[in-house]
């Protein structure tokens, strides 16, 4: 508080001293009094040089929130902030749109973006919403939580009554993986392939597969369609897919056409190894004497079944190689399938009949071309995969694998780099 010392004379020693004379002696003046008075300096701006303050605009953030940008993708916005300031002083904010007056930064990462304001009249507001963009020098920094500092007027661009007030509090959001199409660094884990191959048996096992095309007799074929069947183990759904071998037919030139059919072959037992970079499923059939069932039908005459011998085929096996691969889903699975079937082909104690050697090599290829054919196309079923990827999900889950990126067999290892789910 300032003090104002005002000195004054009593207004009767004025007066005597300007207009009476005496011839006694003079009267002496009288002596000057001081009074003191107090002035208020709020209402004296020139005696209070703070007071000046209470006439500048005073912008806080009233509110502010942080959303996912819907279509997230390089030089696109990946998250949008909405933000309302307020102007709570007593003077006009001035319009600033040059410079980020509202800026969203996340300290740890730098992230963030800004945005200018129109001016503000006392009491007056407004949202402004901004992107923070695709951060390209960085995408997988963008995932995962992150918590943001928002304030209006951080430079102090705009001169105000109190900058104490210009931060909000911090904002956080979490950004989840796959958002602008960003995965996290893959990490690596080998696991020995020779437990995956024992995965794979456990999967299978139970697993019926039968093979069968005769039928009855239809015209000059005995062939019946969609006779042979998987049916996929309890753990792999226990799904029964249909799948039809096609019938054997063999030009024998004048002797006429032999014709040959699968009769109820049935999987035994089955095995699976390493083999280089993929597994080999080894699938062992039963021996019943009678495995292709012969029939000749000559120009004019139906010899039927007496007419060609019938085929044994001992050592049955039909290999299949799976190789490493992951689904769409990020799951473990199996590539292209590589079937080969193989056995040791002898016809009715014979090798030559009509002009065909069943013995020989190409004849052999002939049959084991159609139930190769056949299981392939079951194997590489869609289902078939989604199956078996859903019964390995348990197991490579306990070994803390989450989204599968890439899938090899190196060494005596099953390399798989995967993101955590």
């Amino acid at each position: 508080m300032y003090k104002l010392f005002l000195k004054t004379l009593a207004i009767g020693t004025l007066i005597a001293a300007s207009t009476v004379t005496s011839t006694a002696a003079q009267v002496p003046l009288l002596k000057p009094v001081e009074k003191q008075i107090q002035v208020n300096p709020k209402i004296n701006p020139t005696i209070n040089p703070n007071i000046k303050l209470a006439f500048l605009p005073d912008l806080i953030l009233e509110k502010a929130s942080i959303r996912l940008a819907s279509n997230c993708r390089v030089n696109k916005p990946a998250l949008y902030v909405h933000a309302t300031v307020k102007n709570i002083g007593r003077a006009t904010s001035p319009k600033r749109m040059d410079i980020g007056i509202v800026s969203a930064r996340d300290a740890s990462t730098g992230w963030g973006n800004g945005k200018g304001i129109p001016a503000l009249n006392p009491g007056a507001k407004t949202t402004v919403t901004f992107p923070i963009y695709y951060l390209k020098s960085k995408p997988e920094s963008m995932l995962g939580k992150h918590t943001f500092e928002l304030t209006v007027n951080k430079g102090g661009w705009i001169k105000e009554s109190n900058l104490k007030n210009n931060s909000y509090k911090p904002v956080s959001i979490n950004v989840p993986a796959g958002h602008c199409n960003v995965q996290p660094p893959a990490k690596v884990k080998k696991i020995n392939a020779d437990l995956i191959a024992r995965l794979i048996k456990g999967a299978v096992n139970g697993t019926e597969l039968h093979l069968h095309n005769r039928g009855k007799k239809s015209g000059d074929s005995y062939h019946k369609k969609n006779a042979s069947y998987i049916k996929l183990s309890s753990l792999l759904g226990g799904t029964k897919q249909i799948f039809n071998i096609p019938e054997n037919k063999i030009d024998a030139g004048a002797y006429g056409w032999l014709r040959y059919y699968v009769n109820d072959i049935n999987l035994s037992s089955f095995d699976i190894k390493r083999d280089g970079n993929r597994f080999k499923l080894s699938l062992f059939f039963e021996s019943n004497g009678t495995e292709l069932k012969g029939y000749h039908t000559a120009r004019f005459v139906d010899f039927g079944d007496k007419g060609a011998p019938d085929i044994q085929m001992n050592n049955m096996r039909l290999d299949v190689y799976l190789t490493p691969a992951k689904d769409s889903r990020g799951r473990l699975t199996y590539g292209q399938v590589s079937v080969k079937f193989d056995a040791k082909i002898q016809a009715g104690g014979v090798c030559n009949f009509k002009t065909v050697n069943f013995c020989g090599s190409s004849y052999k290829r002939r049959i084991a071309k159609g139930i190769e054919d056949g299981v392939r196309a079951q194997l590489n079923n869609s289902t078939t995969r989604n199956k078996l990827a859903a019964a390995f999900a348990p197991q490579l889950n306990r070994f803390g694998i989450g989204k599968i990126v890439n899938v090899r067999i190196q060494g005596s290892y099953l390399v798989i780099e995967h993101q955590a789910r």
